[in-house]
């Protein structure tokens, strides 16, 4: 496998079949990576091509061990034909989430596959290139223990929170003291190509490719963690604005008078339905002699987490219960905006909260059906995300192959 497959500058000297030839590899190669499998009928009609044109690529990716022969197919009359697919060692895609208190970080193949099960790293994130350093050293690390060849690791997808403009590559909220920007910065660190997005987006094409809105063509992914963010799809592409910034959900001003925000402003729907706004009134609740349940798992109230409030409210904790209704129905009345403003087939709630379940999605359609206009409620659906672990690093795996990809998708061959 060369990453010249992918990674191809096309010379104006080089002659029109040899980048004809390459433009169709990669196509096939995309082609087979979003069908899992196709015969060589099916390639033949997809890429518009002659028989023994497309014997010719498939035997030449088969030489270069990108392909693999996966033997016959069901039949849909007639012969049953002999299907192809990705070889699943050929190539892999570094996928690394950047959060808050850790970093994660995955290898994945060619058929979305973890190779082994991810790493987590504790390290509080830090706007310094010290931790840039630091984190260059743990894929450096992270890289050899896999044992995989590193010229077969063609590229790195990064999920990182706040402010990102993955057009440009540049982080804005965090590890933004590079004027390069975030990626090409990494880049020169790990030496393959590096794409980064913000995290409620990268959710949003995890969900996309391998989840809950596969096939929606308008739909929004709720990213309720310690804050809340908002993932686009629109007319079956991933929205991100004029400046690659959109999706500041939580940064709607909900309460006039509310809480400050850590943005600057009063009244955020982050101060109102967040794992942070829930952290806070659960310590006041504390304080306040609060809890039955809760207190026989955790010894103080610094001890809380989010985790720790699910659980108990699935044990019977009224006040957890509570807790997590009263951020609900914030939540909910923040989405019912999102519902007028652009009545979306569905909606996934996703995020660590979202692994309370009916708890939140239960308070989240009561607020909606007491705000929001019926007729535009009741075409939206509204579920939970169906990827339970791993989301960002799954979305960080499809960022970095819908890059590889990106100098086909206006080619025409």
């Amino acid at each position: 496998m060369k990453r010249a497959i992918f990674f191809h500058d096309v010379n104006e000297d080089e002659s029109v079949v040899k980048q004809k030839n390459y433009f169709l590899k990669k196509r096939l190669i995309k082609l087979i990576f979003e069908r899992k499998q196709l015969s060589i009928s099916s390639i033949k009609n997809e890429l518009n091509i002659s028989v023994p044109s497309v014997h010719k690529l498939v035997e030449e990716l088969i030489n270069e061990k990108v392909l693999k022969d996966m033997g016959v197919g069901e039949s849909i009359g007639g012969r049953r034909p002999n299907m192809y697919g990705l070889n699943p060692t050929s190539f892999y895609i570094l996928a690394i989430e950047i959060n808050r208190v850790s970093i994660r970080m995955g290898l994945m193949n060619p058929l979305n596959e973890f190779i082994s099960l991810p790493e987590e790293f504790f390290v509080d994130l830090e706007n310094t290139e010290e931790y840039g350093e630091q984190l260059f050293e743990m894929v450096k690390r992270f890289v050899i223990r896999s044992g995989v060849e590193s010229y077969k690791v063609l590229a790195a997808g990064v999920s990182v929170p706040g402010l990102v403009d993955s057009r440009k590559g540049k982080s804005y909220s965090y590890l933004s003291y590079s004027e390069e920007g975030l990626a090409k910065w990494l880049q020169g660190y790990i030496g393959i190509p590096v794409y980064i997005e913000n995290d409620s987006r990268i959710m949003t094409l995890a969900e996309y490719k391998n989840g809950g809105v596969q096939g929606v063509d308008n739909a929004l992914c709720v990213n309720f963690t310690e804050g809340i963010g908002l993932g686009m799809i629109f007319n079956g592409a991933l929205y991100e604005g004029n400046s690659g910034l959109a999706g500041e959900f939580g940064h709607l001003q909900i309460k006039e008078q509310g809480d400050v925000c850590y943005c600057g402003r009063k009244g955020c729907l982050e101060t109102l339905a967040s794992g942070n706004a829930l952290l806070k009134n659960a310590k006041e609740e504390w304080d306040n002699g609060g809890f039955t349940i809760l207190r026989d798992v955790i010894s103080n109230k610094n001890a809380i987490t989010i985790s720790a409030i699910i659980e108990a409210a699935k044990s019977g904790d009224k006040k957890s219960v509570d807790l997590l209704s009263d951020i609900g129905e914030n939540l909910g009345k923040g989405i019912v905006i999102l519902l007028h403003l652009l009545n979306p087939e569905k909606i996934i709630i996703g995020g660590s909260i979202s692994m309370a379940g009916k708890y939140i999605v239960d308070p989240v359609r009561q607020a909606i059906n007491k705000y929001a206009i019926s007729r535009i409620a009741d075409d939206t659906e509204i579920t939970t995300s169906s990827i339970k672990d791993n989301v960002f690093l799954y979305g960080a795996f499809f960022l970095a192959m819908k890059n590889i990809f990106q100098d086909i998708d206006n080619t025409i061959v």
